[in-house]
């Protein structure tokens, strides 16, 4: 509800003398407060005053609800159980239990803050110096809850639950731990080059997937999956609640320098959580300089929205690396991803594809349609998976990018998909070589769209975005990628400045993720250890 908000019985007897009721709830308390105003009350007749205080009620100043003020919400509900606080920093204002150990042989001296369920204390900032303990889902804010009325919306972005995470700071979670930001609340983690933001699991290394959860975020951007009229509410895969909304300018978080890893803990059979999920995430977002390393599920996946994620790197997910749906407008640029190249499906580490992307499979030219931009990525990929899987009507335009190492480069499926080639499915200025660069060759049928099996869901259409003349995919490079993420043969490089609609992509000429004429790259210094390595 709004942060003031009056509701007036009005009593008037015979000689038209008024009392008012006034109901006042004040900001930041679930509770109301009651002040009555009584103008000469001498009402003769009890009878009369009753029914004309049963009949009078008028109800004004509470936003776009209509209704009895009486009615509660499950955010009303959750609130009034979970009362908005202002924090102290301190690890108790949050929630959480505060433990300090003393050094023994094999650990040092830490101070730690355990912190479960829902933190609803705004303003807080962590201390780099105390390591943050997540056990089960801990979730900041409200907005996860199921959205009954526009006063439910208002008064979560009236009310926004703040924290920070300094540069430096650690976050290890259990087994079965997430960091869930809602709807209306609002990350700050910046971190830098020598101090990044850390999302970890619990233990005390850096080597395993699935030890815990991952970042979530959710907003109030649009996804395809919304009712056209009414509020939106679509239930987060992973059990993390719900979020959506009607604005794609939605700010949930500004990330920089920010790394999770060892995520990606199965919460049911094959439901694992990504390593950060981006649901319905507005373009007031920033997210810039973030690695997700070791992740049992996806690396990134993006359920509607328009956030632009730069400087990106994607190492060893045993998933997809990067997947969109539900119509996300956003865009990806200086991306690098990097697979395990040593895996094989009987290790179980086998990543699937560089990219997989979707529109929506129930209605797969539903609007708004999947439309991203994706510029100067590098994918290095293991020999038995796919590059980019387009499908159920997804576009994309991408640009000045380098494909290389996979199975196949391409696969692009469904009729919906194939008609966006050449106006919302383009792929620009890029070196593609692998094994081959379309096509299922374990099948004796040609999955190219040359010839047609007797399925149509077999049909294969990669072949009309590679020979496409808008388009411009070199499938017949020699080179290889160097160790520091470029192409080793510059004549085969084209270098061509491109100029995206979204204007939060940056106009570049080179191709890649890392600039040849650089004199540094972006991504050493801050990443895991060794993640981003490419072997000799």
């Amino acid at each position: 509800m709004p942060t003031q908000c009056h509701v007036f019985v009005i009593f008037i007897n015979q000689k038209c003398h008024i009392a008012k009721l006034i109901w006042s709830p004040v900001k930041q308390n679930t509770q109301p407060v009651y002040k009555t105003v009584e103008k000469k009350m001498k009402f003769a007749n009890k009878a009369l005053l009753a029914a004309v205080i049963a009949g009078s009620a008028v109800m004004a100043g509470c936003g776009s609800d209509s209704g009895s003020s009486a009615e509660e919400t499950a955010l009303t509900a959750l609130v009034k159980r979970n009362p908005l606080t202002q924090a102290t920093d301190s690890c108790e204002s949050l929630g959480g239990i505060f433990e300090h150990k003393d050094a023994t042989a094999e650990k040092a001296e830490v101070n730690e803050c355990l912190l479960t369920g829902r933190i609803t204390a705004t303003g807080a900032t962590l201390d780099k110096d105390t390591t943050y303990i997540l056990s089960g889902m801990v979730k900041l804010g409200y907005g996860d809850v199921k959205l009954a009325k526009d006063s439910d919306v208002e008064w979560l972005n009236d009310h926004p639950v703040n924290l920070t995470i300094p540069a430096g700071t650690q976050i290890k979670g259990q087994a079965a731990a997430a960091f869930v930001v809602t709807r209306g609340a609002h990350l700050t983690a910046e971190g830098t080059a020598a101090a990044p933001v850390v999302f970890s699991s619990a233990d005390e290394d850096m080597v395993n997937s699935g030890e815990w959860g991952g970042l979530v975020l959710q907003g109030f951007g649009i996804t395809n999956q919304c009712p056209d009229t009414g509020l939106c509410n679509i239930l987060g895969e992973g059990g993390v609640g719900y979020y959506g909304g009607d604005d794609n300018t939605d700010n949930s978080a500004d990330l920089k320098y920010v790394v999770v890893t060892e995520g990606g803990y199965a919460v049911s059979p094959d439901n694992e959580l990504n390593g950060v999920s981006f649901q319905g995430i507005g373009s007031g977002t920033s997210v810039d300089y973030l690695q997700v390393n070791d992740n049992a599920d996806d690396g990134v996946e993006f359920w509607g929205g328009a956030v632009v994620v730069k400087h990106l790197v994607i190492t060893d997910a045993e998933d997809d690396s990067i997947d969109w749906d539900q119509g996300f407008v956003g865009g990806v640029q200086y991306a690098i991803v990097r697979q395990n190249l040593a895996a094989d499906a009987v290790a179980n580490k086998l990543a699937d594809k560089g990219i997989e992307s979707d529109n929506d499979g129930d209605s797969m030219d539903n609007d708004p349609r999947s439309m991203p931009t994706i510029a100067n990525v590098t994918f290095s990929l293991n020999a038995q998976t796919t590059g980019v899987l387009h499908r159920e009507g997804t576009g994309a335009k991408v640009f000045n990018s380098i494909v290389f190492g996979a199975k196949k480069c391409y696969d692009i499926d469904d009729q919906a998909t194939k008609d966006q080639i050449d106006t919302n499915l383009i792929h620009s200025n890029i070196i593609a070589k692998c094994t081959h660069a379309s096509g299922d060759t374990d099948s004796a049928k040609d999955k190219d769209g040359i010839v047609i099996p007797s399925s149509v869901e077999e049909v294969e259409y990669a072949k009309t975005l590679l020979e496409s003349s808008v388009s411009s995919i070199n499938t017949a490079a020699t080179g290889t990628l160097d160790a520091d993420y470029t192409w080793s043969v510059d004549a085969e490089v084209t270098n061509k400045t491109f100029t995206a609609a979204n204007s939060a992509i940056t106009s570049e000429s080179y191709v890649g993720a890392v600039d040849p004429a650089a004199s540094s790259f972006w991504y050493a210094g801050w990443t895991v250890s060794n993640s981003v390595v490419l072997p000799n």
